[in-house]
């Protein structure tokens, strides 16, 4: 079966809504966002990002990021923010951000995104918010039915810093086509998980063969290992998709 790609939607910039603000992470902050108005309706492609302007005191802050939900989703956007404690654009979401407060938005943009058809079983390897991107790729494959084998990846200091882990272990207990990995380089007593870095879980998937084309989102500390694995193991570059947030 060949790939088939969706033409990418043009950009548009709209107002939204805050619905929720939300800590789920020590250092991640997620927003719901609702759609000031419904019409027209915001086309994107699972994987793609948008720019949002935080009208912070002081001056506007933007930031870049990756849409959490699924494009079948239209009740608005769901992003995931870093938000490390110290920085003014932490403190704004944290403390002054609420629901109810209007944002511009602008996007949507990326070329990181499904194809129509996937012609392969994919493996998503990320850390911190660059599963962002992920959580919106995986929900959108099971969404069209997919009966490829998913595997993802995650990799983590902390067991607090496993974003959206129950959604995943839901979805993996649903479908035994989809595979959840969550590795700790700083695993507690009695952690069941794997233990080390994300590299060497990738190593061991990838040791098991098969039609496998290899996704990565992230920063580029956390995505450099994996790449070298790549190399390493001489991985089809055509086989690669990768979404760098610095």
């Amino acid at each position: 079966m060949t790939s088939r790609h969706h033409p990418r939607p043009k950009p548009s910039e709209r107002q939204v809504v805050v619905r929720e603000v939300t800590r789920i992470a020590p250092e991640v902050t997620y927003l719901a966002l609702d759609w000031a108005e419904p019409e027209p309706r915001f086309d994107f492609l699972a994987g793609q990002w948008v720019r949002v302007h935080f009208p912070i005191p002081g001056g506007e802050e933007t930031r870049s990021l990756s849409i959490a939900n699924p494009p079948s989703f239209e009740g608005g956007l769901e992003l995931a923010a870093l938000t490390r404690r110290g920085g003014r654009f932490a403190r704004f979401v944290t403390a002054d951000l609420r629901p109810g407060h209007s944002l511009r938005v602008k996007g949507p943009y990326g070329v990181f995104h499904l194809p129509q058809e996937i012609d392969h079983d994919p493996i998503f390897a990320t850390e911190s918010v660059g599963v962002t991107a992920i959580r919106s790729m995986v929900l959108d494959l099971f969404e069209r039915g997919t009966s490829a084998q998913v595997d993802l990846l995650f990799g983590a200091a902390r067991e607090e810093e496993l974003l959206f882990r129950d959604e995943f272990e839901a979805l993996a207990a649903r479908h035994p086509n989809f595979r959840v990995t969550w590795v700790l380089t700083r695993p507690p007593e009695g952690w069941t998980g794997a233990a080390g870095d994300l590299s060497g879980a990738l190593r061991a998937l990838l040791a098991g063969g098969g039609n496998r084309k290899v996704w990565m989102s992230g920063f580029s500390f956390s995505l450099n290992p994996l790449a070298d694995i790549l190399a390493e193991l001489r991985f089809p570059a055509d086989r690669i998709e990768v979404e760098r947030y610095d």
